[in-house]
């Protein structure tokens, strides 16, 4: 079977700003979805600069970076490009009574609320909808889950690969082999890693995805499908043009790696692992 086309991948930094029980959404020339205020980075920006940056372009507001506030990773359907998916840095922002104003690309903004964010006739952005309507005035995500940048330390590793029914690997294996991950990510929930996921390999030439797992009180719930989704998109970004990235799908794990492009080697070629 031939597997679906890969889906492409945008990064940007959005913002979640929120007046009461409204969340700001702006809408952009030419499209008809509204979406949380933010963009693509510049080179050498990280999130928070690039989000500062563009909230001064599109909303004429001023925010530093060091304000603010980091709520995690988020990917979702992006509503604007068909096939892509948006993995977004998102940050809550005070404008500290600062009036935004539709300015650059920005055709239109408005404060929506939960209920009107329901209403059939408001076309409104995956991401925004998915995660981020403020409920009660809180400005807490909807999803409980928190996508990080890191490698959980080998105790945790440990644990999880074990809950997961994943065959063990020794500790001092984990000790020296986690601070050698290429790009990692880990689900929260709370402050309890329940997810994780890496990449692994000679940094240029040929990549592993592994450790792909989440905790099965925690499954069910597309976090698998996040972290995969960062994974792959730290690849696109960061490994040079053809690069090898592989992988092993246990089970049913086939199903999610299709999503991403991934296809089986045979008949062309076989698989093969040596435990020593």
């Amino acid at each position: 079977m031939t597997p679906e086309p890969a889906p492409r991948v945008i990064r940007v930094s959005a913002a979640v700003i929120v007046d009461g029980d409204r969340l700001l959404l702006v809408r952009k020339q030419g499209t008809t979805a509204f979406m949380q205020p933010g963009g693509k980075p510049e080179p050498g920006e990280n999130g928070a600069e690039t989000l500062s940056r563009e909230l001064e372009e599109e909303l004429g507001v001023r925010v530093p970076a060091a304000e603010l506030r980091p709520l995690g990773e988020f990917t979702a359907d992006a509503a604007n490009e068909p096939g892509f998916l948006v993995v977004a840095d998102c940050f809550e922002a005070d404008l500290h009574g600062q009036e935004p104003v539709a300015t650059a690309e920005i055709e239109e903004l408005r404060w929506v609320s939960r209920i009107e964010a329901e209403a059939d006739d408001l076309e409104i952005a995956p991401l925004a909808r998915t995660y981020f309507f403020p409920d009660a005035s809180t400005i807490t995500p909807a999803d409980p889950y928190r996508l990080e940048h890191a490698t959980p330390d080998p105790e945790t590793y440990m644990a999880l690969r074990a809950a997961a029914g994943m065959h063990p690997r020794s500790l001092e294996g984990a000790r020296v082999g986690l601070p050698n991950t290429w790009h990692g990510a880990v689900v929260r929930h709370a402050d309890e890693i329940v997810g994780m996921g890496r990449v692994v390999g000679d940094g240029g030439c040929f990549f592993q995805i592994v450790d792909i797992c989440v905790h099965p009180e925690h499954q069910g719930r597309g976090l698998g499908k996040r972290i995969m989704a960062d994974l792959v998109a730290a690849i696109r970004e960061r490994t040079p043009p053809g690069s090898y990235v592989s992988l092993i799908a246990d089970g049913e794990a086939h199903r999610l790696y299709e999503q991403f492009g991934f296809a089986p080697t045979a008949p062309a070629s076989i698989g093969m692992y040596w435990r020593p």
